[in-house]
């Protein structure tokens, strides 16, 4: 599903023009990106929560170019709700 297709299933399901769905969208995806950037944990009751984990520098081996140093990075984790879980296996 792209980002197209979620505005206009959002324009139809709440009844707005596709330009206000638009709008909210967008809204809606730099208010979690944004949280996501500066580090706070996202909780969406009944769907899930996404968490920003930082992973440690490490050495790893690279059998091309030898040892190697892979620099500390972030990772986004995200948690499925246990509801929401139930109903994606069929299970409610």
């Amino acid at each position: 599903m792209t980002m197209k297709d979620i505005k206009n299933e959002f324009a139809a399901a709440t009844g707005i023009t596709k330009a206000e769905a638009s709008k909210f969208v967008d809204a809606m995806y730099t208010v979690i990106s944004e949280a996501l950037i500066d580090g706070e944990n996202i909780d969406i009751y009944g769907f899930g929560s996404l968490k920003v984990n930082t992973v440690p520098e490490r050495e790893a081996d690279n059998p091309l170019f030898g040892h190697r140093v892979i620099p500390e990075h972030r990772v986004l984790k995200f948690k499925c709700a246990p509801s929401f879980k139930r109903r994606l296996n069929g299970e409610e």
